[in-house]
């Protein structure tokens, strides 16, 4: 097995995606690839000075599937294979009602939260199973939430329709695809990162009132789940501290 590990991050411009670039370029053999609709105007692009972090542009549906498509051809050239991705851009709304949300909104809420990340998935799918192949146990980890658990609609604050129904998607997505890929060799599984105090979360759980942790706490506590994570492990919804959260 290669003594390299290939990370691929999606929607590091900023908040949760950004930290886990930043602390995954640290890592010993870690070459990362980081997505963003305008890497080179981002803030991420300050860390590719250790020469082990490539930026990717990916936008949205449906330029996101050549997009995707062609990140997978740099990975490919580059790396050879994908390890780990952390499925991790999206959008979020608390403001969301069923009765005063037009339906675009929920289509852009399933393009951005569901379709790029099958789309991410397809196109990644063969250098995954490269790493299968050099004796890895590749993972597709997909930033959700708690709120797309059905169990815990009620007890929740905020009317968050459309960005909750899009999470669910999400995750039953991710439940079929660990179910799909199992044999395979590919680990899937989605996680909630808690409410962390990123620039578009903060200002939103205040005004909820959501306590939130620093994003450092957060990625570390996801990584624990994924460098651990098994093909044989049952399919759950983990929280960042190890908490299993009810579908």
């Amino acid at each position: 097995m290669s003594n390299q590990t290939v990370y691929f991050v999606t929607g590091t411009t900023q908040g949760i995606g950004y930290e886990f670039v930043r602390q995954l370029r640290e890592r010993p053999g870690a070459i990362v690839f980081a997505t963003s609709r305008d890497p080179d105007n981002s803030k991420v692009s300050q860390l590719t000075d250790k020469g082990n972090v490539h930026l990717v542009k990916i936008t949205k549906q449906p330029e996101s599937v050549d997009e995707a498509a062609k990140a997978a051809e740099l990975v490919k050239k580059i790396a050879g294979k994908v390890d780990v991705v952390i499925a991790n851009a999206g959008i979020i709304g608390h403001e969301t009602s069923i009765a005063d949300s037009s339906i675009s909104e929920y289509q852009r809420f399933l393009d951005v939260n569901l379709l790029n990340n099958i789309a991410i998935f397809r196109a990644l799918r063969p250098l995954m199973l490269e790493s299968v192949k050099q004796g890895g146990t590749p993972k597709f980890v997909p930033i959700s939430t708690q709120y797309g658990s059905l169990a815990m609609v009620e007890d929740l604050p905020g009317q968050s329709s459309a960005y909750a129904i899009s999470k669910a998607a999400l995750n039953m997505f991710i439940r079929h695809l660990a179910y799909e890929e199992k044999n395979n060799g590919i680990v899937a599984f989605p996680i909630h990162p808690g409410v962390v105090a990123t620039e578009t979360v903060e200002p939103l759980a205040k005004r909820i009132g959501l306590g939130t942790i620093p994003p450092s706490e957060s990625i570390e506590g996801m990584m624990k789940i994924v460098d651990n994570a098994k093909v044989g492990d049952e399919v759950r919804l983990w929280r960042y501290d190890g908490v299993v959260l009810p579908w």
